[in-house]
């Protein structure tokens, strides 16, 4: 992902940022899993959330 970012010529905090959240992200989604949420959608909801609480721009919102 790293490569692909710099190859977009993203910035290299953004990049950073970005590779974190992923990391983040996954063992979060590792923990939800031992409590037994239930699917891969609710995963993505849950996230959702996250981001639209934590964020100023949510995803797929245009700035």
């Amino acid at each position: 992902m790293k490569q692909l970012y710099e190859l977009k010529r993203d910035p290299k905090n953004w990049i950073d940022k970005r590779l974190r959240g992923i990391a983040i992200r996954q063992n979060l989604t590792d923990e939800w899993k031992e409590w037994w949420i239930p699917a891969e959608r609710d995963f993505g909801l849950l996230t959702a959330e996250i981001a639209n609480a934590t964020s100023k721009n949510p995803p797929g919102v245009a700035q």
